[in-house]
Formats: C-alpha cells, structure tokens, sequence
C-alpha cells in the first residue's frame, strides 16, 4: 500500500512586477521573473512526479509534463530578454557612463 505524501503548506502569493525606472531595474526585475518561472516549474515537476506515484492516468500526467517544459521555456525567454535588453543598450549604457545624456525626441534646450 502506498506510504501518504507529506503535506505541504499551502499559501497565497501575490506577484507584482512594477514598471522598470532604470535598465537595472529592467534587468533585475526581469532575471526575477525567470527565477520566478523556474522555480514554479520545478515545483510542477514535483507535483507531475506525485501524480505519477499515485498512478495518475499517462494522457492527465502528460498535460503537467506539457506544463513544466513550457515554464522551463518561459525561464529561458525571460533571461535571454534580460541579455537580449542588455546587448542592444550596451553602446548607450557606456555612452550615459561617460557622461553624456542622449535626449531622445526631447528639445534640446
């Protein structure tokens, strides 16, 4: 007979992702958002692997193995904008740090 799983607690989580004000911010919050994603992947690979202990049906185990690959998928995307964003600014970034301001569509007055 199978042993039971132990419980786990249960929680509410609230995720609020405030618009960036710096390209650190950008980076910080999204290399956030990535460790966010991966780390709710693994934890429906943990809940796939309980599912499969209990001998869940194949066709409803597949859909949370369709569900963690995807997370992974999302991680990956959200550090390769982080890298993405920091490659494109890079030339601006080192520009602002030399001490030159780059005004945009503003007059420059």
């Amino acid at each position: 007979m199978p042993q039971p799983l132990p419980r786990r607690r249960h929680g509410r989580y609230q995720v609020v992702f405030e618009p960036p004000e710096s390209d650190a911010e950008f980076i910080s919050t999204t290399l956030g958002i990535a460790h966010l994603l991966a780390a709710l992947a693994d934890l429906v690979e943990d809940y796939r692997n309980d599912l499969i202990r209990r001998r869940m049906p194949a066709p409803i185990v597949a859909q949370w193995t369709t569900a963690a690959e995807e997370l992974h998928e999302a991680a990956y995307n959200a550090r390769n904008a982080a890298t993405t964003f920091a490659d494109i600014f890079e030339e601006s970034r080192d520009i602002a740090a030399a001490g030159i301001r780059i005004l945009g569509g503003r007059n420059a007055a």
